[in-house]
């Protein structure tokens, strides 16, 4: 999107075959309320002759809610994605704490088919459950297994680290399945390269 700019936009490029690549980026929904104008964007580019030719770009979950903080990794022509997802609308977020916020957020998946000239999302499916909020998702992708790991804190308002706060490291075996707590620290995993760098692999 050349005209719109979602503040702090994540953005990922990815290569694909035939000296093409899909680029991940959050956008600005401005057709949304303030509160839900964070979309997760697919585009497919193509260079030929040392000039890039983009696809049209299409929203990887078109469900009004906000999409954000996601990571994605690819095998041939398909890309699996995990994303940060609101579970309701919050229009231009009036009377809503952080805290209740936070509590209405998961993490979905799916896997996009990038095989033409527009990535094709499949079925979306949620990892995390509400209540604790999910952050500093990554994902892993061999063409056929799906590994899915994320950060949970125990403080109720993530916006505000406090000093007893506890961490759970979780991890996800299988394409939409629920995680499953495999460590857990107080102070121990924010900031940290362990579940990017090493602990999946």
């Amino acid at each position: 999107s050349s005209e719109n700019s979602y503040p702090y936009s994540q953005v990922m490029l990815i290569p694909l075959s035939n000296g093409r690549f899909l680029l991940l980026y959050t956008d600005d929904a401005l057709s949304r309320g303030d509160a839900d104008r964070s979309a997760l964007r697919a585009c497919i580019g193509t260079q030929t002759d040392g000039d890039v030719q983009w696809g049209v770009p299409v929203t990887v979950e078109d469900d009004g809610t906000g999409d954000y903080g996601f990571h994605a990794a690819v095998s041939g022509d398909r890309v699996a994605v995990v994303w940060q997802d609101a579970t309701n609308t919050f229009g231009n977020g009036q009377g809503l704490t952080p805290a209740d916020a936070a509590r209405q957020v998961v993490l979905s998946e799916t896997i996009l088919d990038c095989s033409g000239e527009m990535p094709v999302a499949g079925a979306v499916a949620a990892v995390s459950s509400e209540g604790s909020y999910p952050y500093y998702p990554t994902i892993y992708y061999d063409g056929d297994r799906v590994r899915t790991g994320w950060v949970t804190t125990s403080n109720p308002d993530p916006s505000v680290y406090t000093e007893d706060e506890v961490e759970t490291l979780w991890l996800s075996e299988g394409f939409g399945n629920p995680g499953a707590a495999v460590a857990e620290g107080q102070k121990s995993i924010r900031g940290t390269a362990l579940i990017r760098d090493s602990f999946l692999w």
